[in-house]
């Protein structure tokens, strides 16, 4: 379902039931009971006016103004509403403007203020059990701390923005200190306009036995859009085979259960086996379509040695004997920085979030700002998108964006690192240089991240006669034309790509060039940088690197082969590192040369870091191999299974449990060999008798897996068992057949 999203449709339909145990406050803290959750307050409101299934914005504020009358505080106080949320575009409105509206009643409040959730997101509308489905879930997380996110919620409905700005979806989830207070409301509604609000807190601290066995953090994280199914064989016909086995388990599969599949099948795997195959899919109808084509493929096509083929929709990808599995790291440069860049990784490892922490200790050992807090935000607390706007200005400044780039580039490093996946040889695109010299072993973690910040607070230095740079949507040689007609100083920075390049130098000339371009129908972009990068008027910042970075002074050891983004030519050990990188920032990008270099050394490229612009270029690079991007946008996980896709069917092999690490994942047990409502009652009993002794089966407990011979005996066993069970039982058979007498009408 999606709630609380402005492409709401409807409601799915779900089935459960649920009971909660009340006790006075005073009597369960006087008899030392463990409380869950405190209920402070309740409301009920009824305004049928509207029709059965109609609701009303006023009738529900006043179910939520008379619970908090009783609770004794106000609304505006509230962590979260656990909300009742049909998804229908009408009844997901009226409630918010509903709960806005009961909010306005207690006064202003600040945008982005009382979190949204709700509990139909997760199993549907479960009709007369949705109120207690909901209470028990809000009674768990106000108890554990946190802050429940609303699933499937992925275009927030625009009444956020609007009328119901006091409230916001929560997307990602928020934990909380344990010994935080946190107070909750929750609501429901039903046919004819009856409304129902209850307030709650936490009680006690929070409960162990209620806790995952994946830690909060990692399981907030755990859900993705997408999985990759990997499956091998050695002949076209097992795998035939393995594909209808496939098909008959993912019948009735829920979205949940993709990943106990995906675990499964990995696990599964022998990196033995000739042939491969993998699938990336979003949810099990696309997966079966998905095994429905390989199958048909495999029938139509007599798969060769050394053949792969790839589906146009990149989602089905197949081979037989392929090794083509060496590959070369791209690191991105300046530009290509995100808000919340590599968030799941440093929220569902501890080893990322470490050396966040790291990082950020280290840069106030030198006098520089945590990079941390420019990169992650909650982006659905933002009052709108004018403050998203302003963090991602904040984070593109040169200072900040060096080193949060090369933050980010690292925790991608030690995470591939983690699946096995190391590069035979490295590159990167002006910045990117810095963080390919680190994975070759020039310097260490700390190093390039220090040098970074002092890289980026060199470069962002102000200057009276500060330069601008633009991108050109041509070559080089059309770029160096125009130039040629423009006065004053500027030269091509970057040649990215036959359809890329970058211009620098002083304002006027790259405004006028700006101007012919156009006339000459090219498309330009003038970028939002701080200076002319890769020209004469970075030479101060060249300078105070020479004389200041505090890197080694002489390249020795190479782990693996480095390509300069400067010429695209291999660098050789013994060469001076403060020299190199101060006529870096001054010297061209020949990026296309870096390219065509490194293709020659390799099978595939991986742009280790955030976004996708090098996976862009290198694509329109001729005779370039491919390159993947691993997150073109923070929590876009189809990217990096993509390349895993690709990758595994080349002949590469992963360490496919790290993959799964950290993530909640169940043993897969395919829908038709699942008993969703089972009657204990209708189990056969498992009684073992001692004929020697059968008094003794009144001291046994009753199981109930034994098969039904067990219980046959003859009719003298049968009178020896009675007569002992009478005799142990007699006087309470007695007592209680009295009492029932007494209750009959006509005693």
């Amino acid at each position: 379902m999606t709630v609380y999203d402005k492409r709401a449709s409807g409601f799915l339909p779900g089935e459960g039931c649920g009971f909660v145990v009340l006790k006075r406050l005073e009597d369960a803290q006087r008899d030392g009971n463990y409380i869950y959750a405190t209920i402070n307050g309740w409301g009920i409101s009824s305004d049928g006016k509207g029709g059965i299934t109609a609701p009303s914005k006023i009738g529900q504020s006043k179910a939520l103004l008379r619970a908090y009358q009783k609770a004794g505080y106000s609304p505006h106080t509230l962590n979260f509403i656990e909300g009742h949320g049909t998804g229908t575009a009408v009844g997901d409105r009226t409630e918010l403007e509903g709960i806005a509206l009961a909010m306005s009643q207690h006064g202003e409040i600040l945008p982005r203020s009382v979190g949204m959730t709700s509990f139909k997101s997760i199993v549907g509308h479960t009709k007369a059990a949705s109120g207690i489905g909901a209470f028990i879930k809000s009674v768990i997380a106000v108890n554990q701390r946190i802050l429940p996110p609303t699933a499937g919620c992925k275009e927030p409905n625009p009444i956020f923005d609007t009328s119901a700005q006091c409230l916001y979806p929560v997307l990602t989830g928020e934990i909380r200190n344990p010994n935080e207070i946190l107070k909750a409301g929750i609501f429901g509604a039903g046919f004819g306009g009856i409304n129902c609000h209850v307030a709650i807190s936490s009680g006690d601290a929070p409960a162990n036995h209620l806790k995952s066995s994946v830690r909060e953090a990692s399981l907030l994280v755990s859900n993705q859009d997408t999985e990759i199914f990997i499956m091998s064989a050695f002949f076209v016909e097992d795998l035939l085979e393995r594909i209808l086995i496939l098909i008959e388990l993912a019948q009735g599969m829920s979205i949940g259960e993709m990943v106990d599949l995906a675990a499964k099948l990995a696990q599964e795997n022998q990196d033995s086996l000739p042939i491969r195959a993998a699938i990336v899919a979003h949810n099990p109808t696309q997966l079966l379509d998905s095994l429905v084509r390989i199958k048909q493929i495999l029938n139509n096509h007599s798969l060769t040695k050394g053949e792969v083929i790839i589906s146009p929709e990149k989602d089905i990808y197949i081979a037989k004997e392929m090794k083509g599995d060496r590959i070369g790291f791209l690191f991105p440069g300046q530009g290509s920085q995100k808000l919340n860049m590599a968030r799941i990784l440093v929220q569902r490892y501890n080893w990322a979030k470490e050396l966040v922490n790291q990082a950020d200790e280290w840069l106030k050992a030198i006098g520089i700002a945590p990079i941390s807090q420019f990169i992650y935000y909650s982006l659905e607390r933002a009052i709108n998108q004018e403050e998203i706007k302003e963090w991602s200005q904040l984070l593109a400044r040169t200072e900040f964006a060096q080193p949060a780039l090369c933050l980010t580039s690292l925790i991608w490093i030690r995470y591939l690192e983690n699946l096995g996946i190391k590069p035979v040889v490295v590159g990167g695109h002006s910045l990117g240089e810095l963080i390919a010299f680190y994975n070759a072993g020039a310097y260490d973690e700390k190093t390039l991240i220090c040098f970074a910040a002092m890289r980026g607070q060199a470069m962002s230095a102000s200057s009276e006669n500060a330069g601008s740079m633009a991108s050109l949507a041509c070559d080089q040689v059309t770029a160096k034309s125009i130039l040629s007609q423009v006065q004053g100083y500027a030269i091509v920075a970057n040649i990215n790509s036959p359809n890329q390049t970058i211009i620098s130098g002083d304002r006027s000339a790259i405004d006028a060039a700006i101007t012919i371009a156009k006339q000459q129908n090219i498309q330009t972009n003038l970028l939002p940088v701080s200076n002319a990068f890769h020209s004469e008027k970075v030479k101060n910042a060249a300078e105070y690197l020479q004389n200041n970075a505090t890197i080694p002074e002489r390249l020795t050891n190479l782990a693996v082969p480095v390509f300069s983004s400067i010429n695209g030519l291999e660098i050789k050990t013994g060469i001076n590192l403060q020299e190199h990188f101060a006529n870096q920032v001054i010297s061209q990008v020949d990026f296309i040369s870096l390219i065509e270099n490194m293709t020659a050394k390799c099978d595939l490229m991986v742009e280790v870091g955030s976004g996708r612009v090098l996976s862009g270029l290198v694509s329109n690079i001729p005779n370039s191999c491919q390159c993947f991007p691993l997150e073109s946008k923070p929590g876009n996980d189809s990217d990096l299974n993509s390349f895993l896709a690709y990758y595994f069917v080349h002949g590469g092999n992963i360490k496919w449990s790290e993959l799964y690490k950290n993530r909640l994942v169940r043993s897969f047990i395919p829908a038709a060999e699942k008993i969703f409502i089972e009657n204990p009652c209708e189990r056969n009993f498992n009684v073992s008798i001692d004929y020697e002794n059968p008094e003794q089966i009144l001291d046994k407990k009753v199981g109930f897996q034994t098969m039904p011979s067990q219980l046959a005996i003859n009719n003298e066993e049968l009178e020896t068992l009675l007569s002992s069970y009478l005799t142990e039982r007699g006087a309470f058979l007695a007592e209680l057949i009295k009492a029932d007498l007494e209750s009959l009408p006509f005693f």
